[in-house]
């Protein structure tokens, strides 16, 4: 190559590796703007740091299916508090929301259900539509279906 040829070689060559440091650096910052905003997805919205305390609680019988006090998010969803700290199951209903049909591998017998309670009263939805938003008792009580009949 002539000198002449070499100068004009060398700062194409420059702007070669300075686009390939740009992609690369662009690349960056959009992985690292999609790792913020999945991460924010995920992380519960705690109501600038605000916390309820929930008491959640089942009963079949006689007997504690489950006993414990929470500390949460304020403007948490009670289904998936409770989730954290028992195995429950559910099957969700338009309109309801979901119902639980497990707590801690007890489910309903013939003609029971899980009936749920709000602060002493009982629910008209389903625990998925129950919003944290205040000192609560969240308590489910096996009953028979026959009380309603």
């Amino acid at each position: 190559m002539y000198p002449e040829q070499e100068k004009q070689a060398q700062p194409k060559k420059e702007a070669k590796i300075e686009k390939k440091w740009f992609i690369w650096l662009f690349m960056l910052v959009v992985l690292w703007l999609g790792y913020i905003s999945l991460a924010q997805q995920f992380l519960p919205d705690d109501g600038n740091g605000e916390k309820v305390n929930v008491a959640f609680k089942a009963v079949a019988g006689s007997g504690t299916v489950l006993d414990e006090t929470v500390s949460v998010a304020k403007g948490a969803n009670a289904l998936d508090e409770m989730k954290k700290i028992a195995d429950v199951k559910t099957t969700s209903y338009p309109g309801i929301g979901a119902i639980v049909t497990s707590i801690n591998g007890i489910s309903p017998g013939e003609n029971q259900f899980w009936a749920l309670y709000v602060n002493n009263e009982m629910s008209p939805v389903g625990i998925s539509s129950i919003t944290l938003d205040q000192d609560m008792e969240v308590k489910f009580a096996l009953q028979s279906t026959d009380t309603f009949v």
